[in-house]
């Protein structure tokens, strides 16, 4: 369902949306960014398995400082690659962020002040295959775990050539499956001690290579590479974690970007979009919340609170939450890298509910996947029926299998239904997500000049106070976590001075420590509150030099940003 180039001429409020190719995404990317080449560039990471460029557009005011000196925040999408959703929500923020400068305060704002990293595809020739073909994998092109692309078993094709993969339901009186009595499309598990009816097999659409004609195992993945498993925090070999990789970062779409974190110190906070079920998830997915420092986590569930506020989706901590089973936790995890090396707060947001489109409500994606009641299966029917005009679902149709002789065909488009959302429901989405990211991005930590001050002791000799003030929400340290691990260096103070100008009191390039936000402020009793100025610091200078001579004070903080202010040595007393 690729769509054409993304919209750049068109109102938010009238904006249709849909899924893009490489090619339409990339000549999308390009076109918005040469349409404001004074918020936006755009360089490649590096390349794909198959050749392709990883484009990331950096977003920001550069007449108001260049954007390794302002405080960031990362946005990508696609990781997997039918979870294409994430690419389109991903364009659609960049463009809302160039199209609404100066005519947004919230962005003009934030695009003045920061500065977005926006990576709108990692699975660029994953995501290229699902959209340009009818099948699917999870994220690389990459044979994975071994070369042989030919492997016994069902080999998932599209057997019929509709363009679909499908679901093949086979008559079996030991079947595991039955039709609903309610809607013979719809199927049902057999009861556990149910007989005597008719039963099916459900197996997805395809051929059976070596088969025997009498078992039907499912062949292993040719592409079974998980970018989401290959990151280095607590990776997995595959014989523990499906789709973890050769090594950490062993793929160079991942390793791409990890290069670029490491070499961009000013990030504190991220969403990375994925698909489905409706839900945020944060850090960890292999640790306990006990392991969490606690203003770490009281951030997260504050951030989280407020993310469920503005998109409907629910919080969970991935671990305590969003796991199968007990036993099972998922190793490699971007979000748990990002988090436990850099100390960047942020979340994985599972986009599109599907169940809610449905009006199913109050349901937990994993459990429901497991077991739910008829009446969800008939809502979703409807839903297709009605709210979708029957384009979801293909109804069963018989077909003459070359090694299966006579089976039914039909079941959920999943690509545009259960997957990524269709999309006539894509504007919806991206608007709630751009007002998440719009308020994510506005906790980030920056620094401003509080108070400076200049005073004439004699003639020649002067007293300069500076008090510099975090204005953001986050510390400039970010996270306790990344305060554990020194991931930030200090906030740094100097005065750039011409050579007859000396400092006689004071240092010219000192150290002041990390400053506060208003992240330590959280907790407060009734009628008992605390809010100490502890988001300022102070410095001081005695200097010798000429009236009317021009002083810049310089704050540097690799989170919260880079100050310049210049003064002049005054001819009088005073200020």
């Amino acid at each position: 369902m690729p769509g054409n180039r993304f919209p750049e001429d068109v109102q938010a409020e009238h904006n249709i949306l849909s899924y893009y190719t490489y090619h339409e995404l990339t000549s999308s990317l390009h076109q918005i960014v040469q349409n404001h080449p004074q918020l936006a560039h755009i360089e490649s990471l590096g390349k794909s398995f198959e050749g392709r460029d990883l484009w990331l557009v950096t977003v920001t005011n550069y007449e108001s400082g260049p954007a390794n000196e302002k405080p960031a925040y990362w946005i990508d999408g696609n990781t997997h690659a039918d979870e294409v959703m994430g690419s389109t929500v991903a364009l659609y923020t960049l463009w809302y962020l160039l199209t609404n400068y100066e005519h947004n305060p919230s962005v003009t704002r934030l695009l003045d002040r920061s500065v977005f990293y926006i990576l709108p595809r990692i699975s660029v020739d994953g995501a290229e295959h699902f959209l340009t073909t009818p099948g699917s994998l999870r994220s690389s092109k990459r044979p994975y775990p071994d070369s042989n692309k030919l492997r016994e078993g069902l080999q998932v094709e599209d057997i019929d050539g509709d363009g679909n993969i499908l679901t093949m339901r086979i008559k079996d009186p030991n079947g595991a499956w039955k039709c609903s009595a309610k809607d013979p499309r719809v199927m049902r598990r057999r009861e556990i001690d149910e007989e005597d009816g008719e039963y099916y097999h459900l197996l997805p659409e395809g051929h059976l290579y070596n088969y025997d004609e009498f078992f039907l195992p499912i062949a292993q993945e040719t592409y079974g590479i998980d970018f989401n498993r290959n990151y280095p925090f607590e990776w997995a070999p595959e014989g523990t974690q499906q789709g973890a990789g050769t090594y950490p970062l062993s793929e160079p779409e991942t390793r791409a970007e990890v290069e670029f974190w490491h070499t961009h110190p000013n990030i504190s906070a991220f969403l990375t979009y994925h698909t489905a079920g409706g839900i945020v998830l944060r850090p960890y997915s292999t640790r306990p919340d006990t392991t969490v420092p606690l203003h770490d986590l009281e951030v997260f569930n504050r951030m989280g609170e407020r993310a469920t506020q503005i998109t409907g989706y629910p919080c969970f901590s991935t671990y305590h939450d969003f796991r199968e089973s007990r036993e099972e936790i998922t190793h490699g995890g971007m979000d748990d890298y990002v988090y436990d090396t850099f100390g960047w707060f942020g979340f994985t947001v599972e986009l599109w509910d599907m169940l809610a489109a449905a009006n199913i409500t109050g349901q937990h994606p994993l459990l429901w996947q497991q077991q739910h009641p008829e009446e969800d299966d008939i809502k979703l029917m409807k839903w297709n029926d009605e709210g979708m005009n029957g384009e979801v679902f293909q109804e069963w149709k018989a077909f003459n299998h070359p090694q299966l002789g006579q089976i039914e065909i039909g079941g959920w488009k999943t690509k545009f239904s259960v997957r990524n959302a269709p999309p006539r429901y894509l504007r919806e989405i991206c608007l709630k997500m751009v007002r998440l990211t719009l308020s994510h991005a506005s906790l980030l930590p920056y620094l401003r000049f509080h108070t400076v001050k200049v005073t004439s002791v004699r003639q020649t000799l002067f007293r300069v106070i500076a008090v510099v003030e975090n204005a953001g929400f986050l510390p400039t340290y970010t996270s306790r976590k990344a305060l554990e691990n020194n991931a930030v260096e200090e906030v740094n103070v100097s005065l750039s001075l011409p050579e007859d100008v000396y400092v006689l009191a004071g240092k010219q390039h000192q150290k002041i420590g990390h400053i506060e936000g208003r992240s330590n402020k959280l907790r407060s009793e009734f009628n008992h509150h605390h809010s100490p100025t502890d988001n300022r610091r102070k410095v001081e200078w005695v200097l010798e030099g000429m009236p009317g001579t021009p002083i810049d004070i310089i704050v540097r903080s690799p989170r919260a940003g880079t100050l310049h202010h210049t003064f002049t040595l005054p001819d009088t007393k005073g200020a």
